[in-house]
């Protein structure tokens, strides 16, 4: 599934638990695709927040059974 997909079904499924977003902002990170944080508040004042985007795409192979002990999950370069 594309990564744009994939962001529009998670945001789609989180709306459908939640409701409407009552706010938005857009964080990035260098290095790092921009992630989306949603706030979701009930009609009691509970407030949720929710991240989109952070596992859009995989920083390793899923099927790995393990990280590299030295340079992380998906660290294939220094």
């Amino acid at each position: 599934m594309p990564h744009d997909e994939v962001l529009t079904a998670v945001e789609a499924r989180l709306i459908s638990t939640f409701g409407e977003p009552d706010g938005r902002a857009q964080v990035t990170f260098l290095g790092a695709e921009r992630i989306s944080v949603l706030r979701f508040v009930t009609a009691d004042g509970l407030v949720r927040y929710a991240t989109v985007g952070m596992s859009a795409a995989p920083m390793g192979d899923p099927a790995d059974p393990l990280a590299d002990p030295v340079r992380g999950p998906g660290r294939s370069c220094c």
